[in-house]
Formats: structure tokens, C-alpha cells, sequence
């Protein structure tokens, strides 16, 4: 049996530790402020327990703790808006150092920024940041609405990053990329990067559609997040965002046995694409500094 640490009783974690508690040899703790507060929420055989049981446990832990997002992205447009307040919230309410010797996976946005300020505060190597699962079905699904092209999602490899913009690997999908191409106005099909705008645009639109009155979605998210736990338990692979050679944290694929990540094998336009957003990141991050 293993534990896994669920930190939050938010809408997401909610939803998550209902549908989680099905999954066979996961034993399932909510980490909250007010235990008591919280416990008829949840089902009887989840342990409610306070922030300081993180300090006697050794299984996974899933961060879905946050401040209330909705005026700050609602301002700012971006996930970025809520790093600081998350930030502060992570490190008032939880012991770091509880962290440093157990998986995590961080569910808190923006996903990759935090990833990166928990590996270097805590030492983890086995820090990884959940989305990219959502982030691809979303991808899926507008690639689907604009071509009628039906993918497995384990076909379409995703990178960049949850926070920001995910990019489809479409390289790895010639039929969908020409079927793509030519769907395009024809002034737009020389412009190698025509494709994966109109497909990123598609996405952040089906997106939208799935927030109610500024709050974010929840069924998607939760579906993939439970996935996500079993893959973890079980020693599988899963899409998270992990690691990179420059210290950023990017989309790829994780074997939960090993805790080996990888990026995919991108081609020429998924390279280009990659480094304008790091330069973006690069910028936004002078700009907060």
C-alpha cells in the first residue's frame, strides 16, 4: 500500500482524492490548515490530517495548495500572475525540507516556475509538474475540430510548459502537420510556424470554454491528475514537465520506475518555437525582478 499526500481541499484536490480513492493499494491523506473543518467533505477512509503529517510520510506528494487565482490571472491574463502569492503560500503553510527526500508533483501554478524554486530550495531530483497530460488532450482536441484528424494521444508528444504554452510536437505527426498546413490560407502556408499557432489558438480557446465565471475547470483536470497518481504508484510512464539541461523545467515524459525523464526529439520548428518562449520567460522574469 502506498500513501499518497494530497496538499489542498480545494475544487481540483476535491474532485481528485473522490475519484483517487478508487484506485486499488493507494492509501489517500489530505493535507489541510483545518482538518476538522474539512473532513465531512471527503470520503471516510481518506486520513484529513495537518500540515505537519507531511513530516511522517515517505510516498508521493501531489501540491495543489493556492490562493485564490481568479482576480490575479483575471488582471494579468497569465498564470505567471499567481507565482509570488503561491509561493508564499507553499512556504508559510508546508516544511520544505519535508519535501526533499519524496516525489513531488506540483499541481500548483504557474507549474514550472514553482517546480523550478521547490528543486532548488529543497535539492529534490524528483520534482515534476502536472498539466502536460491535460494540456495534450486539449491539443488533441483542437487538432481533431481542424483537420478530422483523430490521434491516440499517446501519438502527440507535448513540450514547453504548462504555465505559459504547451507545444505540440507535430513533427512527429507529418499527416496532421500537412493536413494542417493546407487548411491554412494560402498567404499563411510558407510560414513554418502557421501550423502550431492555429492549433495552440484552437486549444487556449477550448480552454476558455471550460472555465465558469473565472473559476478554472476542474473535470479534465482531475481525470488526468488521478491517472497521473496511478502511473506514479505503479511505476509507469506519464507526460509531466521534469527538468531540463538549462535548470528550466519543460514538458516531456517521465518513467515512474526509474524517475528518468526525457524531453521529446523535436524538429526544427519545435526548436525555434521552444527558444522564443524561453527568451519570453527570460524577459518576463527581468521585468518581475
Amino acid at each position: 500500500m502506498t500513501t499518497v499526500d494530497i496538499c489542498g481541499v480545494g475544487a481540483l484536490a476535491t474532485a481528485t482524492i473522490h475519484a483517487a480513492v478508487a484506485l486499488p493499494d493507494v492509501a489517500l491523506r489530505a493535507i489541510c490548515r483545518a482538518p476538522r473543518r474539512h473532513r465531512h467533505d471527503l470520503p471516510e477512509n481518506v486520513a484529513v490530517v495537518g500540515h505537519d503529517a507531511l513530516a511522517n510520510g515517505d510516498g508521493p506528494i501531489v501540491l495543489c495548495l493556492s490562493v485564490d487565482e481568479r482576480p490575479l490571472i483575471a488582471a494579468s491574463r497569465s498564470r505567471l500572475a499567481v507565482a509570488g502569492p503561491n509561493l508564499e503560500l507553499l512556504e508559510r503553510a508546508l516544511r520544505l525540507e519535508a519535501m526533499a527526500e519524496r516525489p513531488v508533483l506540483v499541481v500548483t501554478n504557474p507549474v514550472e516556475l514553482l517546480c523550478e524554486r521547490l528543486a532548488a530550495a529543497t535539492g529534490n531530483r524528483r520534482v515534476f509538474g502536472f498539466g502536460m497530460a491535460t494540456d495534450r488532450e486539449r491539443l488533441v482536441d483542437a487538432i481533431l475540430a481542424q483537420t478530422g484528424c483523430g490521434l491516440d494521444g499517446a501519438e502527440l508528444a507535448v513540450t514547453g510548459r504548462h504555465e505559459a504554452r504547451p507545444i505540440p510536437v507535430l513533427s512527429r505527426v507529418p499527416r496532421v502537420l500537412e493536413t494542417l498546413r493546407a487548411r491554412l490560407d494560402p498567404r499563411r502556408r510558407a510560414d513554418p510556424l502557421a501550423p502550431y499557432r492555429a492549433v495552440a489558438a484552437a486549444a487556449d480557446e477550448i480552454t476558455r470554454a471550460e472555465f465558469r465565471d473565472g473559476r478554472p475547470p476542474v473535470d479534465r483536470p482531475s481525470r488526468h491528475l488521478v491517472d497521473a497518481i496511478a502511473a506514479i504508484v505503479r511505476g509507469e510512464s506519464l507526460l509531466v514537465s521534469g527538468p531540463t539541461a538549462s535548470g528550466r523545467f519543460a514538458g516531456g515524459r517521465l518513467d515512474a520506475a526509474t524517475w528518468r525523464f526525457e524531453l521529446p526529439e523535436l524538429g526544427p520548428v519545435e526548436r525555434r518555437l521552444v527558444r522564443e518562449l524561453e527568451r519570453e520567460l527570460e524577459v518576463a522574469a527581468r521585468r518581475a525582478s
